[in-house]
């Protein structure tokens, strides 16, 4: 089973964390959201998941075998941590703002045995 941490409740956080919250193959563990009324949102909602607004905590949390993140200006810098923590990384497309950064992750994630894949708006979308 995939244990999951997810960055971000806002937009299009929302749907993922209901997506893998409803998946049998995948445990969500922790919601990771900085902005407080976000949070008591979800913490309402899904009470059984940790809602925390410290990254760290997500990316040192040894059975954390997966991250997925937003938005977009998180993408490159939470990847790069991601695997270096041996973590795999989910994010919504666009996957980078450069060539080279995407370049770099490949590099990366080969070097430490690590997936990330892109999720294409509605590819994943369970209904």
């Amino acid at each position: 089973m995939i244990k999951l941490g997810i960055v971000g409740f806002g937009y299009w956080g929302k749907s993922l964390v209901t997506n893998f919250n409803n998946l049998s193959s995948c445990e969500l563990k922790y919601v990771c959201e900085n902005n407080p009324s976000n949070a008591k949102k979800y913490s309402s909602l899904c009470p059984n998941v940790n809602v925390v607004d410290n990254l760290k905590i997500l990316m040192y949390e040894k059975e954390i075998t997966g991250i997925a993140a937003n938005p977009l200006d998180t993408h490159y810098n939470l990847t790069k941590i991601a695997f270096e923590n041996g973590k795999n990384v989910l994010v919504e497309k666009p996957l980078t703002n450069s060539f080279n950064e995407s370049k770099e992750w490949v590099e990366l994630g080969k070097k430490k045995g690590k997936l990330f894949i892109v999720d294409h708006t509605f590819c994943i979308q369970i209904l």
